[in-house]
């Protein structure tokens, strides 16, 4: 089978639609499939994450970024990141406001409108030469789909489309007015409208997807590549301290206070741990622990490269996660927690009652949920007597687990791309 992929998120940039983009090249191409990527030219990412396909496979498309302005005005990107776990100064909320309300008018369907053009030259260029049996391709940037569109139309091959977040019910487009949401709505219908199949990251995306559109759908969550954990870990604790680790972008709708209500309850015992936040919006967090006066048994850093996040999740005791507090983004299913599975440390699951992510953690045997504070000291408490006399807390997963390995994952996904192609004949490798 040869693919093509259009998916302006992929490897050296990080971050987890690299990551999840990445492993589908490797796997096929692992699988004896031919692929050739079109993707982003992004400089200003993070060049950090491995290139695991032939480089010639990949075409770097340059274009001209909508977003750009608001990184030159924060300091660049890296500043950017920085400024997100700090508290905002007036004037940077001000911005923020301001760059919120040309993302609603501009920026449509997203920032990366402007690669469209170049990406749909590079990628029938390459289809020229490589005449693939598929078009694939990942979003968010949407402006992926509307690409692969045109080009799998213009070649005569069939289409599918893979969603990390969703569209025009995403929780980033949570906040737009009525006009922007409808017309979100209208073109996500007008394009997907083409495509045979549909791939979504969560049993709830693909519930939500299916009562606006007809394919065929897959629901691959993210997952883990065992490769990709070191054996030895990188502890951010003393020796003796139970080390709970969170590391990703911290959203504002999760309830960090919570947690740390925990710790307060915990009396003296709370000196035992060590909560650290790796990654970025973690304002919230440095806020909420200094209201609470836990800001001692807190440690915020800055995002980190993701061979240092393997080795700090490998040299944690237990993790943490949060999900919304909104209702209608509770099927959300994060990256980071399967990342969690494949360091195989057990999860602690922040959020309300009876929530999809904490019910998903405990089915699996992975780790535990608790929608109060009481619930989370209790949770605690347990694990520090645990690590008290045994060195460790202990991993339960079972053979469930494998399941999300990556490998196994493209394996489903090959097969769901087998199902629009088999009707062709195969084509000889160029």
């Amino acid at each position: 089978m040869r693919v093509l992929m259009v998916a302006p998120a992929f490897p050296p940039n990080d971050g987890i639609g690299p990551v999840r983009n990445g492993k589908v090249a490797k796997w096929l191409t692992e699988m004896g499939h031919h692929v050739r990527v079109v993707t982003a030219h992004q400089p200003y990412h993070s060049r950090l994450l491995k290139i695991e396909v032939p480089t010639e496979h990949v075409v770097y498309v340059p274009y001209i970024d909508l977003a750009a302005p608001s990184r030159v005005v924060q300091g660049g990107r890296a500043k950017q990141i920085a400024n997100s776990n700090r508290p905002a100064s007036l004037l940077r909320r001000r911005l923020k406001s301001l760059w919120r309300l040309i993302q609603i008018v501009v920026h449509f369907p997203d920032h990366f409108i402007l690669w469209y053009p170049a990406a749909v030259r590079a990628a029938d260029r390459v289809a020229g030469s490589f005449s693939p049996d598929i078009v694939y391709s990942s979003s968010p940037p949407f402006t992926a789909h509307v690409a692969a569109r045109r080009i799998a139309r213009k070649i005569g091959v069939p289409w599918v489309a893979d969603f990390r977040d969703l569209w025009a019910d995403s929780h980033h487009t949570a906040g737009y007015p009525k006009v922007r949401k409808h017309l979100e709505r209208v073109f996500e219908k007008h394009i997907l409208k083409d495509a045979a199949g549909i791939v979504t990251a969560s049993p709830a995306f693909t519930e939500i997807m299916q009562r606006w559109h007809n394919q065929p759908m897959l629901t691959m969550t993210n997952g883990y590549d065992p490769e990709d954990y070191p054996t030895k870990g990188v502890r951010c604790a003393e020796e003796g301290k139970l080390s709970l680790v969170y590391a990703g972008t911290f959203y504002d709708n999760f309830d960090v206070s919570l947690l740390l209500r925990a710790l307060r309850l915990l009396g003296p015992d709370a000196e035992r741990v060590r909560l650290t936040f790796f990654g970025k919006g973690l304002e919230p967090v440095v806020i909420a622990a200094s209201r609470l006066e836990v800001s001692g048994l807190v440690d915020v850093r800055g995002p980190v490269p993701r061979d240092e996040a393997m080795a700090l999740q490998v040299g944690a005791d237990a993790f943490v996660l949060f999900t919304w507090t909104d209702e209608r983004f509770g099927g959300w299913l994060p990256a980071k927690l399967f990342s969690y599975l494949g360091a195989q440390r057990p999860i602690l699951a922040i959020g309300p009652h009876g929530n999809p992510l904490g019910r998903f953690i405990e089915a699996l045997g992975v780790g535990r949920s608790a929608s109060s504070a009481e619930e989370a000291a209790s949770i605690i408490a347990e694990w520090l007597r645990e690590k008290s006399s045994a060195n460790t807390v202990s991993w339960r997963g079972g053979s469930e687990v494998e399941s999300f390995r990556r490998s196994a994952q493209v394996a489903e996904l090959e097969a769901f791309l087998r199902t629009f192609t088999q009707a062709m004949p195969e084509r000889a490798a160029s």
